[in-house]
């Protein structure tokens, strides 16, 4: 019957006695007042029999205050005036209407605090509707203590700490146990009969929901705890750094536990931070050690509590329980996370500490070539100490990896004592792990030592394995095999030359007499050439191997018109002409033994024989031998 613009309204009367309120930022009916209802009139007042006769209605301001609306009928002057905003706002957060609340909040130019306050409502009201996400997403910009939150969670919060929560918008004296059976009852009760009935039942329902509300509440702790959203929301006192801590460890516990059930699936069973940054050994967590180890023992989550150990700076637990793990089998896990986890301890530890020497030998045995990052990493390396005459044992400077560095003589003394003595058949290179051989690699490449005895040791390990591979690259019972060994060969001799190229500390003249033992000919090659004795590098490729277009390559690698030059050719000819009288002498007094074996036989067979003997030799004479003779168009470079 009547209509105003008032501010952002439009105001009716309605001839139901009504009044109905249209927000024209919304474009729909926002509120329906009945009129009469809100008046307090004398009691002998019938409201139902008063006509209805309002006669107007219209817009003012008392004051420069908000718009009021007037109205009038025969009896009396009403008036409405709008409702405060702060009881607006409240009002949409009590009904979850967030965004509009938020945009009310934006108009009068908010500070700082009453902004915070607006999203801790907010997502104190979210979490009771069970709207995990959005509820920690307000808590994340609010200035709510973190303590409100957890100690609605019975299950994680800090039993040895007694805590009032604080906040008026927090649910009082209740959990979250009773909010969740309270809205899932809630939500199942408005089920029509024609909806399906839900997949799971209402205790599983109630358990995932709890996991989710889980998930999210470690990651808005986990953010306030790290990442802050300004210095004035961090973590602030010993409490509240204990609750945090301890319930996000808790909190850990109950996801894996669940990802553990349902067999390493679903999204709400992973964890939002890594554990290892919670429990890490470089930075000081605050969880409570009695109660978080209990929890941990209870739950079976030996790795997480070794992890925790080495937080707390337990090594000799942590060690045992990781031994535990990857080694007895005494504790569930994965072995290969125990075996990285052991070596990252030990690797850090002195020589003095006794932990080092008694935990190192079953990852040693478990995994060899990761177990021996424990005495070959930088920070076992100390280039300033020369360990000739056990030198190393005295270093007196100033090098920062002092502390951790071991002696080489010390390691290679424990490697032979308390590992290898411990495997069987060890010298069968098949099989077995060479951990003489990496760590000499290490002590020779990585830390460049002086000392001579450890490039001959190397050299010389290098000699056996090559010699004991040739020999099964020829005799392995399959194809398979037998390339295995030609390609671990091939390894062994690519970095005996090498070391041969690079080392300057080799006795080469004791290693020679070694391959020569062996009968390892490219190595007698190579280490000729380090000493310099061409004429037996000639011999060798002449006499041994039979390679005469190398020895021509050889003698082509001095200077050209030098002495050198010339006295290797002068060798080279030399060596061939006796190789071939040699050669002929063979041949010749082969056919003497025929001859002799057949004496007896007429004349007539006996010349027969010779003709054909002299028509083999010719067929055999070295006139224009190809293979066997110098390359004429070489020498005519020469």
């Amino acid at each position: 019957l009547f209509v105003i613009d008032c501010a952002q309204y439009m105001i009716g009367y309605l001839d139901s006695k009504s009044i109905e309120v249209v927000s024209l930022v919304d474009q729909k009916a926002v509120q329906r007042l009945d009129l009469y209802t809100l008046t307090q009139r004398s009691q002998s007042t019938v409201h139902d029999e008063r006509p209805n006769a309002i006669r107007g209605l219209f817009a003012m301001k008392y004051g420069g205050g908000p718009d009021h609306v007037l109205l009038y009928d025969d009896y009396e002057v009403l008036s409405l005036c709008p409702t405060p905003i702060h009881l607006r706002i409240q009002e949409c957060v009590k009904h979850l209407r967030i965004e509009k609340g938020l945009k009310l909040l934006m108009k009068s130019a908010p500070k700082q605090s009453e902004k915070r306050a607006f999203h801790s409502d907010a997502g104190f009201a979210l979490l009771c509707s069970l709207q995990w996400k959005r509820s920690m997403e307000h808590f994340e910009i609010s200035d709510v203590d973190p303590r409100d939150i957890i100690y609605l969670f019975p299950d994680i919060k800090f039993d040895g700490l007694s805590y009032d929560i604080q906040h008026l918008s927090a649910p009082k004296n209740c959990t979250i146990h009773d909010i969740m059976h309270e809205v899932l009852t809630f939500k199942r009760s408005k089920l029509s009969s024609a909806t399906a009935p839900p997949t799971l039942s209402f205790d599983e329902e109630r358990g995932h929901e709890y996991l989710t509300g889980l998930y999210f509440l470690a990651q808005f702790l986990w953010k306030r705890r790290t990442d802050p959203p300004s210095p004035d929301l961090a973590l602030k006192g010993s409490e509240m750094k204990l609750c945090v801590d301890t319930a996000l460890l808790k909190i850990y516990v109950r996801l894996m536990e669940k990802k553990k059930s349902c067999g390493g699936g679903g999204d709400t069973a992973s964890s939002p931070f890594e554990i290892r940054h919670l429990l890490s050994e470089r930075e000081e967590n605050n969880c409570v050690e009695s109660e978080c180890e209990r929890m941990l023992l209870e739950s079976q989550q030996y790795f997480t509590l070794a992890l925790f150990y080495r937080s707390k700076h337990r090594l000799s637990k942590a060690l045992n329980t990781l031994h535990s793990i990857g080694d007895t089998g005494q504790f569930q896990g994965n072995a290969a996370d125990a075996v990285t986890e052991t070596v990252s301890i030990l690797r850090a530890l002195p020589p003095t500490n006794e932990h080092l020497w008694t935990f190192a030998k079953w990852v040693l045995l478990k995994a060899p070539a990761q177990g021996m990052q424990i005495f070959t990493g930088k920070q076992r390396r100390n280039r300033n100490v020369d360990d000739d005459n056990d030198n190393d044992n005295t270093a007196t400077n100033n090098n920062n990896n002092n502390e951790q560095f071991i002696p080489f003589a010390t390691v290679l003394k424990y490697l032979d004592e308390d590992v290898i003595a411990d495997v069987a058949d060890y010298d069968n290179v098949a099989e077995h792990f060479d951990y003489r051989q990496a760590y000499l690699e290490f002590v020779v490449n990585a830390c460049r030592t002086t000392s001579a005895v450890y490039h001959d040791n190397l050299a010389y390990l290098y000699l056996q394995k090559i010699s004991r591979l040739t020999q099964l690259s020829q005799t392995g019972t399959t194809r398979a095999e037998r390339d295995a060994y030609a390609a671990s060969l091939e390894d062994s001799k690519e970095k005996l030359l090498r070391l041969l190229q690079k080392s300057e500390m080799i006795s080469f003249a004791k290693l020679l007499s070694h391959a020569k033992q062996f009968q390892l000919y490219d190595e007698v090659i190579e280490l000729n050439k380090k000493l310099k004795n061409h004429n037996a590098v000639l011999y060798t490729l002449v006499i041994d191997k039979r390679e005469f277009d190398a020895a021509i390559r050889y003698c082509m690698e001095a200077p050209p018109s030098s002495k050198d030059r010339s006295d290797r050719f002068l060798e080279l000819l030399r060596l061939y002409f006796a190789h071939s009288t040699h050669a002929e002498e063979d041949k010749d007094d082969g056919q003497k033994t025929d001859a002799d074996k057949n004496a007896n036989k007429n004349n007539h067979t006996l010349h027969s024989q010779q003709q054909q003997s002299q028509q083999q030799h010719e067929l055999h004479r070295p006139q224009h031998r190809k293979k066997q003779t110098i390359n004429l168009e070489l020498l005519q470079q020469e």
